[in-house]
């Protein structure tokens, strides 16, 4: 049977990630991950006519054999196939283009190689109307993380890459690290110039990290900081996005002290927005009836 303060703490829990990220569980994986898994990521357009496999051009190749300009059919019948019964089918429309993570099939006879769909239906992904460039340059760098072999390295490089101009690099490197609470004290100078980015995913991104790292502090041994301190109470109190004061409200909770019980209490009074005063209450009770350590 759920109590009260288990509901609370998974509320407190799994709420800033979803901020952060901007997703629920049941979305696709982000660019990073997506690619992890694929010999060929290529920009393609459809040439034929909509069908079991349609005649595809690389325009751009960020990882695999084809040259850009070459030709392949894309296996969408299999892709379709071997989905899930849930899931719609993918359609590749005649000169529309395509992000593809592709792995090429036994040469056949046929005009052109095949190449079939990684990840299935999920393996294509319309190319953006606006911002093509950061997220083409994002994968690219994706990419290169990939093949960086050793775990530890891997995750220095995503470290270096918050101070990134990318938003899209920023945002999934944000969502990596709160995911797999891989964030240190020594990362907080770089992410909290990100608490004044204009991309809101990654003010709540930042923020979320913040707390998850000062979350993760021995509390007994946690100093203040004031710059920080007093960055995420100014983001809780007046940023214009509610996402961003939610994930910041629940940031607030993690400092040290007894400040930020008070900047809690006022915000679930004061704020405008019934989801942040709601979470600023979650918190309050969960601080008023703490969960026993293992």
């Amino acid at each position: 049977m759920l109590t009260c303060r288990t509901i609370v703490r998974m509320f407190v829990y799994c709420l800033p990630v979803l901020i952060a990220t901007g997703i629920t569980p049941a979305d696709d994986w982000n660019y990073y991950e997506w690619t992890a898994v694929a010999p060929d990521v290529v920009v393609a357009r459809i040439l034929g006519e909509e069908g079991r496999s349609p005649v595809a051009v690389a325009e751009q190749v960020l990882k695999g054999g084809l040259e850009p300009g070459d030709e392949f059919l894309v296996d969408l019948k299999s892709a379709n196939k071997a989905r899930l019964s849930h899931r719609g089918k993918l359609r590749l429309l005649h000169g529309e283009r395509y992000l593809m993570l592709m792995e090429q099939e036994p040469a056949g006879r046929r005009k052109w190689p095949l190449f079939s769909l990684v990840r299935g239906v999920d393996g294509a992904r319309e190319i953006p109307r606006e911002g093509e460039q950061a997220v083409l340059d994002a994968v690219r760098t994706f990419l290169v993380l990939h093949d960086i072999e050793d775990y530890d390295r891997r995750w220095e490089r995503q470290s270096d890459l918050l101070e990134s101009i990318n938003p899209v690099v920023l945002r999934t490197v944000l969502e990596q690290f709160i995911k797999f609470r891989r964030g240190v004290p020594g990362q907080i100078p770089s992410i909290l110039p990100l608490t004044a980015h204009p991309a809101p995913d990654v003010r709540s991104g930042a923020v979320t990290l913040i707390g998850q790292i000062y979350e993760d502090l021995d509390i007994e041994t946690a100093q203040d900081d004031p710059g920080v301190e007093g960055e995420l109470i100014a983001l809780a109190r007046r940023d214009p996005v509610v996402d961003v004061r939610v994930a910041a409200t629940i940031a607030v909770a993690h400092l040290p002290g007894e400040g930020p019980v008070l900047i809690l209490q006022q915000i679930s009074r004061e704020d405008p927005d019934q989801l942040v005063r709601y979470t600023a209450q979650k918190l309050l009770l969960e601080a008023a009836d703490p969960a026993p350590k293992d």
